[in-house]
């Protein structure tokens, strides 16, 4: 591990390509919706898998499969991790995810994501890493999640996302790990990252920065993991950067990511 951070959710985000790893799932099979199909739900309980069948079973909504899913529960049991990957979810779908199993991790993989919908995590109390996958979201949708009091690790990945997404997201002074996947983030939102110096990991591949971006980043004396591939930053910057942090692991010369990518969703 590069990042021996006492945050576990920080450690992973930066070594899994900012993907959640998951050692043990229990994958939920294909849900038929009314309106959109669910691909897959999946649950982790502190590492066990949670099965009593119910993967077998035919669900017609979300908000029921998750109600079933948190009934048929023993009441110490507490849902760790919700993944979502579906064509679409709404507001109300989220708040029913969020009100019946406070997961501490929630992962959203939806094509068809409306900005509104995202309004429902608000009531979240155990929610410490959020990762967003959707070229919907846009920067209303992020206001939205500016709003949530105790997260550590935010991932996002949307190109309608734009430097006043970064911006909205310096409010969340709980953070410590942070992606931000956007054509549109240049070299003006990692200035608006300043307040953040506690952040230990920083990912900011697919983006606009440019070498400008690395004076700002070099400040940042928590940092521990850097992300920057794909971006606009010359490979003689990163060099200086590496003298002058040599305790600052870089990941700079990596393949361009893949766009749309829901699959880093269900690894």
């Amino acid at each position: 591990m590069l990042f021996m951070s006492s945050l576990k959710v920080d450690r992973r985000f930066i070594y899994r390509g900012c993907a959640v790893a998951v050692v043990v799932v229990c994958i939920l099979g294909v849900l038929s919706l009314k309106n959109h199909p669910v691909e897959q739900i999946v649950l982790r309980h502190n590492g066990n898998v949670t099965y009593n069948n119910i993967h077998r079973r035919p669900f017609h909504d979300i908000i029921s499969t998750i109600e079933l899913i948190t009934g048929s529960l023993n009441a110490t049991r507490q849902i760790e991790t919700i993944r979502v990957i579906s064509s679409s979810i709404t507001k109300d779908e989220i708040q029913a995810i969020i009100r019946r199993s406070q997961p501490v991790e929630l992962i959203i993989a939806c094509e068809d994501l409306e900005d509104e919908a995202l309004s429902g995590i608000h009531s979240s109390k155990r929610l410490r890493y959020l990762q967003v996958y959707s070229n919907k979201l846009t920067d209303k949708g992020v206001d939205h999640i500016s709003n949530l009091a105790g997260i550590n690790t935010l991932i996002l990945y949307s190109d309608k996302i734009t430097n006043k997404s970064i911006e909205t997201v310096r409010r969340i002074k709980s953070l410590r790990a942070l992606t931000v996947c956007s054509r549109k983030i240049d070299d003006t939102g990692v200035k608006s990252l300043k307040p953040l110096k506690r952040l230990t990991g920083i990912s900011l591949s697919r983006t606009s920065i440019t070498d400008k971006s690395i004076d700002i980043l070099a400040t940042f004396s928590s940092l521990e993991g850097l992300i920057i591939s794909d971006t606009n930053i010359t490979p003689e910057r990163v060099e200086e950067l590496k003298m002058s942090r040599p305790d600052l692991s870089i990941r700079y010369n990596e393949p361009p990511l893949k766009w749309p990518t829901y699959e880093w969703a269900t690894d």
